[in-house]
């Protein structure tokens, strides 16, 4: 995979991330904040339209490794069990469309929940909308064969997760510090430090954020970053 491309797909999961966490970290300064994600765009269009290269990559707590990472820890309740719930129903749901995960949504999902789980996330209904309409843990929304499947994916379902697996299979040749918290029950800890081993590179770190949620995680990584990215590139 290109550099390039992956660095691409770094920054929109860092401009992605700093989004959905805007509202509850930042509060009163939302809109300047806004701006800035914003002006991210801009620069990435400027990246490929004037040519500009990359300086350094700082990804914040990223399901980089779906497969072996991430689905095993919302099974076992690593991940708080309402988020585990809302982000199979994302995945699956979202894969389906994609890669054919399933003929019938009660292959994958427990009534009552098979009827309603893919019109859930038509772009219609808001993050609270779908946590409401779905049960509290995976085992209920999830049948035992699809969990088994989740557990051992082969076919479709394989190829759905090693193709979401592979932000981290590039050698960067900048900078990039990954930060993460071991108090993350969002997205689990050990995603970042497969990550890193992924980017093999003694240009990749990764900084533990401690004991702090994932927002939390969001929160205090920001403001570093920015001190990190001027001291990577200072002002001319």
């Amino acid at each position: 995979m290109a550099a390039e491309d992956c660095a691409s797909g770094q920054r929109g999961a860092f401009v992605y991330a700093a989004e959905v966490n805007l509202d509850i970290a930042l509060g009163d300064h939302i809109d300047a904040v806004r701006g800035v994600v914003r002006t991210a765009d801009g620069i990435a269009w400027a990246v490929g339209e004037f040519g500009f290269g990359l300086a350094a990559l700082a990804p914040i707590s990223g399901p980089y490794d779906v497969q072996h990472v991430e689905t095993p820890a919302g099974l076992d309740g690593r991940v708080a069990p309402a988020s585990a719930v809302f982000y199979f129903a994302y995945w699956v749901t979202s894969m389906n469309r994609i890669y054919h995960l399933y003929d019938n949504p009660t292959e994958a999902f427990q009534e009552p929940y098979a009827d309603k789980v893919d019109g859930l996330f038509d772009g219609e209904h808001d993050e609270t909308a779908i946590s409401t309409a779905l049960p509290a843990t995976p085992d209920q929304l999830l049948t035992p064969q699809f969990i088994a499947l989740a557990q051992n994916p082969t076919g479709a379902t394989l190829k759905a997760m090693t193709d979401s697996d592979g932000t981290c299979d590039w050698t960067p040749r900048v900078p990039v510090h990954l930060y993460a918290a071991t108090g993350d029950h969002n997205v689990a800890f050990a995603n970042a430090e497969h990550c890193l081993q992924a980017l093999h590179s003694d240009n990749a770190t990764l900084q533990d954020l401690g004991n702090i949620d994932h927002t939390a995680t969001a929160k205090t990584a920001l403001p570093q970053i920015l001190t990190w990215f001027q001291q990577q590139v200072p002002a001319s």
